[in-house]
């Protein structure tokens, strides 16, 4: 079994918007520490040197099914689910962020790889007028890129979804087993995408924001609302979708119950026919002595003349009672 690697720890401060070296934290407006795929060991760490409440410490070691937020104190620990579409397997993957929002610092800790750690910082470092703003423009920076990623998954399931619309009325196609993976992966979504917009509905009814930080959060909350109410209308579609599948399934089974019947009538039909003139044959082949019509002459042409009328008269019977 391999060693799972861990990310370094990058270190940075910012005076005014601009990086400043963060060896000397007393010119500095914050810090910025981030790791992808933390160790506990770094966790820890990091909490050492920034003096980080030990509870948000505690949350960090621990990995989550859905987005939160905490405060202990002044610090602020929030746990964002970012994900992505892969075109290749069709399937969606989902990480997770984890953000520590002090007064004097942020910290940003990246799970499974899904986040782009470093295109994100390196787009961070491109806007001082956001920095100036201190480490809340972090956490706002990092909340619009998670939710920036959700767009394309939203059309790689609804990509998905089309393509399952058609394969369900398809005769060759059996796709069952998708749907299962499409609702799975909805779920999924609506676990990462709700409690985020929940989150974000707080930060915005925060009477203290600037207008032009409450504007910019609540086009972040609009999207994350879009998100959810897409993947609620997907989860609902597929089990449309599910239930349609399920009856044109039944409706294959009956059929295919209805034409085995239809072939076992005009079987069993066959046989009752075929079978009257074998009982006569057989009756006048045991060949004992005393048997009625033995030495009638006119006994074999009637023996053949009963086989003929039966078979007559049967399938006309079964004829009229559709049987053949």
């Amino acid at each position: 079994m391999g060693e799972i690697w861990h990310g370094e720890i990058t270190r940075e401060a910012f005076k005014d918007g601009e990086a400043v070296t963060h060896t000397d934290p007393e010119h500095a407006d914050f810090k910025l520490y981030s790791v992808p795929r933390p160790s506990k060991q770094q966790i820890d760490q990091i909490g050492r040197e920034l003096g980080i409440d030990p509870r948000a410490v505690a949350r960090a070691h621990a990995k989550h099914l859905r987005a939160r937020a905490d405060r202990f104190g002044d610090t602020r620990f929030m746990i964002i689910r970012p994900a992505r579409y892969i075109d290749e397997s069709e399937e969606v993957q989902f990480g997770e962020l984890q953000l520590i929002i002090g007064n004097d610092f942020a910290v940003l800790l990246g799970r499974c790889g899904i986040f782009p750690m470093k295109d994100f910082l390196a787009g961070l470092r491109k806007r001082p007028e956001a920095l100036e703003k201190g480490p809340t423009a972090v956490l706002h920076a990092a909340l619009n890129a998670i939710v920036d990623g959700y767009e394309p998954v939203v059309e790689g399931l609804e990509n998905d979804i089309d393509e399952i619309e058609d394969e369900v009325f398809s005769v060759d196609a059996d796709p069952l087993r998708r749907i299962y993976e499409l609702i799975r992966e909805v779920i999924e979504f609506q676990r990462a995408v709700d409690p985020l917009t929940h989150l974000l509905g707080d930060l915005v009814d925060r009477r203290e924001l600037p207008v032009d930080e409450h504007r910019y959060l609540r086009d972040i909350h609009e999207r994350a609302l879009h998100a959810s109410e897409r993947g609620a209308s997907f989860r609902s579609l597929l089990e449309n979708v599910l239930n349609v599948n399920l009856a044109l399934e039944s409706k294959r089974l009956n059929e295919v119950s209805i034409a085995q019947a239809d072939q076992t009538k005009k079987i069993s039909s066959w046989a009752a026919i075929l079978f009257t003139p074998t009982l006569i044959g057989g009756i006048y082949g045991m060949n004992f002595e005393h048997m009625p019509e033995l030495h009638w002459k006119y006994g074999y042409p009637a023996a053949l003349a009963a086989m003929v009328v039966m078979g007559v008269f049967l399938y006309g019977l079964f004829k009229r009672n559709d049987w053949l």
